[in-house]
C-alpha cells in the first residue's frame, strides 16, 4: 500500500525511522514524508520529504511547484465550509496576527496544495502520530476522508504511556463503545486491571490526592518566567538568518502596545483598558476568593490554541459558548466557578492574543453567575466540593469521575463513555443533566472500573508526547515499535 506519513516530530520523540522502516519490510510504500529536518536521510528513495516546519505555515515542499495543481472550485470549497471552520481557529498558533481573510487566503492555498498532492502521489492510507490539529495535517485528514482514504491517528491519554488508536475524528472512540458493548454484563475488579492502570486508579481516586501532573510540571519547568517576556525560542533562529533586522523593531512595537501596567479601571459596566495592560492584570481585577459554603459547578478554562477545542471542540473551542449553556441551566443558588489553565500564560505569555483576546476575561464575567476565580485556587478541592464539573474536554472531566463526581462536557474526548459523564450540546442537555445530578446521581465505581478494563483492552503501551513517556516505563525505541505493530495491524484490516 502507498502511505503518506505525517509525523511532525522533534528530535526528543520515538524515532520515526523505525515506523518507516517497519512499513518498508511489510511490503508497504512511502511516497510523501511530512517529518523533521532530521528525519530526512531516514526518507525511502522516490518518497517527496516536506519539513513540518515549511507545512504549518502553508509552504509546499521544496521539489513541488504548488502552483501546478489545478485551482479550487466552489464545490470543494463548499464541502469543506467544517474544515474551513475548524482550521481558522487552528491558525492562532501560526498565524495569530493575521485578519480573516489573509487566513482564509492562506487556507485556500493549503487546500489546493493538498488536494494536489492526495491526487498526483494517491496514497491509500494517510498516517498522523495524534489528532490532527496544526491547520495543514487537518486539511490534509478532511481531504483524505472526503477522498475515502484510509486515516490512522493516536490519542494520547491521560493515562501515562497508553494510547488510543483512532482512524476518524467523529468517531474518535468507537473501539472503546464495541468493548463495552461486547462486555455488557461483565463483572470486573481491580485485580482484573493491568498494574499500570490500576495504580493510576487507585492514586487518582483518593479525594486527599493532590499532586501536580506530570505534563504541568514539566511544561512550567519548559516555559519558566523569562517566557513570558522574550520569545527566546525564536531569538538564536533570529540571529542565524540575520531577520531579527526586521523583527526586533516589530517586536519592540508589540511589546509597547501590549505590554504591562498596573491598573485597570472600570467605566459604568465595562472596563476600560490602558494602552499597555496584559492578561494576567485583567484576570486578576475580575476575580474574587470563592465561596465553598455555596453550591458550585467548577468549569476550569482550557489551554488554547490546543487540540483539546480545535478540532475536539469543534465549536466549543470558544469556551464561552459553554459556559453560557452551563449558566443557562444552573441550578438556582448556585453559581460557576471560572480558573484559568495553570499553563496559559506561562505556555504562550501574557500578551493578548486571538486565543485570549483583550476583553477575554471580561466577557466571561458578564456571564450570569459566573465568578472567575484566582489562579492558586486548589483544583482538586474545587472538584471535591463542587455539585459538578464541566469543561470542553479538559482533564478536570476525567479527575471528577475518578473522585465520583458527575462531569458535564461538550466535545470529543477519550473519556466520553465512562459512566458519570454527562455530553451536552445544548441548554436542554445542560437541564437534563442537573436535574439528574439533583436527584442523587451518584458515579458508581465498579462502572469506572467496567470501563476502565475495555479502556485497557484497546489501548496500547505507547506514548507520542514527551512529557508521557516521561511518565511511562515504557522506552522510545519499545514505543515505536508497539505504535508500528498497531499500524500495521490496521493496515492488514484495510487489505
Amino acid at each position: 500500500m502507498k502511505v503518506l506519513l505525517s509525523w511532525a516530530r522533534k528530535q526528543s520523540d520515538p524515532d520515526t525511522g523505525i515506523l518507516i522502516e517497519r512499513l518498508e519490510r511489510a511490503g508497504h510504500s512511502l511516497v510523501y514524508f511530512v517529518g523533521a529536518p532530521v528525519d530526512e536521510r531516514s526518507t525511502p528513495k522516490g518518497a517527496v520529504f516536506h519539513s513540518y516546519a515549511d507545512a504549518e505555515v502553508g509552504k509546499p515542499a521544496l521539489s513541488i511547484d504548488a502552483l501546478a495543481f489545478p485551482p479550487l472550485d466552489a464545490d470543494l470549497i463548499q464541502k469543506l465550509y467544517h474544515t474551513e471552520s475548524v482550521v481558522l481557529t487552528m491558525m492562532n498558533r501560526f498565524f495569530d496576527e493575521f485578519v480573516v481573510d489573509e487566513r482564509r487566503r492562506i487556507y485556500y492555498e493549503m487546500v489546493r496544495y493538498w488536494s494536489g498532492v492526495l491526487s498526483r502521489y494517491t496514497p491509500d492510507v494517510v498516517l498522523f502520530p495524534t489528532l490532527p490539529h496544526f491547520g495543514y495535517d487537518y486539511i490534509l485528514y478532511s481531504l483524505a476522508r472526503l477522498a475515502g482514504i484510509k486515516t490512522i491517528f493516536f490519542d494520547d491519554t491521560r493515562f501515562p504511556g497508553r494510547l488510543l488508536p483512532a482512524t476518524d475524528l467523529a468517531h474518535l472512540t468507537e473501539s472503546l463503545k464495541s468493548a463495552m458493548t461486547r462486555n455488557t454484563g461483565k463483572q470486573y475488579s481491580l485485580d482484573d486491571l493491568a498494574p499500570d492502570i490500576r495504580g493510576y486508579y487507585e492514586s487518582r481516586s483518593r479525594k486527599d490526592y493532590s499532586v501536580v501532573p506530570s505534563y504541568i510540571a514539566d511544561q512550567k519547568e519548559r516555559h519558566s518566567i523569562w517566557k513570558l517576556r522574550l520569545p527566546w525560542e525564536k531569538m538564536g533562529e533570529s540571529l542565524r538568518d540575520f531577520s531579527f533586522l526586521h523583527k526586533a523593531p516589530r517586536y519592540l512595537r508589540f511589546l509597547a502596545r501590549e505590554r504591562t501596567i498596573p491598573f485597570v479601571k472600570k467605566v459604568g459596566t465595562h472596563l476600560s483598558y490602558p494602552l499597555l495592560s496584559d492578561l494576567r492584570k485583567e484576570y486578576t481585577a475580575l476575580t474574587h476568593a470563592p465561596d465553598f459554603g455555596r453550591p458550585f459547578v467548577y468549569f476550569p478554562l482550557q489551554k488554547q490554541p490546543e487540540r483539546t477545542t480545535s478540532p475536539q471542540g469543534d465549536m466549543f473551542v470558544d469556551q464561552l459558548l459553554a459556559l453560557e449553556l452551563v449558566s443557562s441551566a444552573l441550578p438556582k443558588g448556585s453559581v460557576i466557578y471560572v480558573k484559568e489553565h495553570p499553563l496559559q500564560w506561562a505556555h504562550f505569555g501574557v500578551r493578548f492574543s486571538s486565543s485570549r483576546y483583550r476583553g477575554y476575561y471580561e466577557r466571561i464575567s458578564r456571564i450570569p453567575n459566573v465568578v472567575l476565580i484566582p489562579l492558586s485556587t486548589d483544583s482538586y478541592r474545587l472538584i471535591n466540593e463542587s455539585l459538578s464539573v464541566s469543561a470542553v474536554t479538559g482533564s478536570a472531566g476525567w479527575e471528577a469521575v475518578l473522585r465520583g463526581k458527575p462531569a458535564i462536557i461538550f466535545g470529543k474526548v477519550w473519556y466520553e463513555d465512562c459512566q458519570g459523564i454527562f455530553k451536552a450540546s445544548s441548554k436542554e442537555d445542560c437541564v437534563k443533566a442537573f436535574a439528574t445530578i439533583a436527584r442523587g446521581y451518584v458515579v458508581n465505581q465498579e462502572s469506572v472500573i467496567h470501563y476502565l478494563k475495555c479502556f485497557e483492552s484497546v489501548t496500547i503501551r505507547a506514548f507520542i508526547a514527551p512529557t508521557a513517556g516521561k511518565a511511562s516505563t515504557i522506552g522510545k525505541e519499545e514505543c515505536m515499535n508497539v505504535i508500528s505493530d498497531s499500524v500495521l495491524k490496521e493496515l492488514n484490516f484495510v487489505k
